[in-house]
């Protein structure tokens, strides 16, 4: 009796492991899947998330002329769930600290959301190559967080903070 149960049970394993290990890789298949994103990389979490990733967006230099070219910009993505609300930061400017396996927020914490945080452009990651200052404006950022926070709208699409 006991053999058999321990043999149901490890059919069970084998056969759900794999299952696991795919729901653990959805989010990066669909964050790859996104048109304006050219890099996903995993990182080590540390701080209660079920993964974390660095994305990295192919961003227009200038937004209304596209023809300017274009930079990489750094997003750290935290998740909890694609059921959960999802808190946007845009504290501060570069992202780098934000990429350590033990960083939170306080909010996220407390309502239990996902995070993704949006490093500003030109700096850290996100500055482009010339570094071109000219483009660095208030409209193309706001247009850059717009991008992104569309983009990921897709991903998780309850509430936002």
């Amino acid at each position: 009796m006991k053999n058999t149960i321990l043999k149901k049970r490890l059919f069970l394993l084998l056969l759900l492991t794999p299952l696991l290990a795919l729901a653990d890789k959805e989010l990066e298949m669909r964050l790859t899947a996104l048109s304006n994103v050219v890099e996903v990389k995993e990182v080590t979490d540390e701080a209660g998330f079920e993964s974390r990733y660095i994305v990295k967006f192919k961003q227009p230099l200038c937004h209304k002329d596209p023809s300017k070219g274009y930079f990489t910009q750094r997003v750290v993505v935290m998740n909890r769930g694609f059921d959960r609300p999802t808190l946007v930061i845009t504290e501060g400017y570069g992202a780098g600290y934000a990429a350590g396996p033990r960083y939170n927020n306080e909010l996220s914490t407390y309502f239990n959301t996902n995070i993704v945080f949006v490093e500003h452009r030109y700096f850290q990651e996100s500055t482009p190559e010339p570094c071109d200052w000219q483009y660095l404006r208030d409209e193309d950022a706001m247009a850059d967080l717009h991008e992104v926070v569309t983009a990921m709208k897709n991903i998780y699409p309850n509430k936002w903070i």
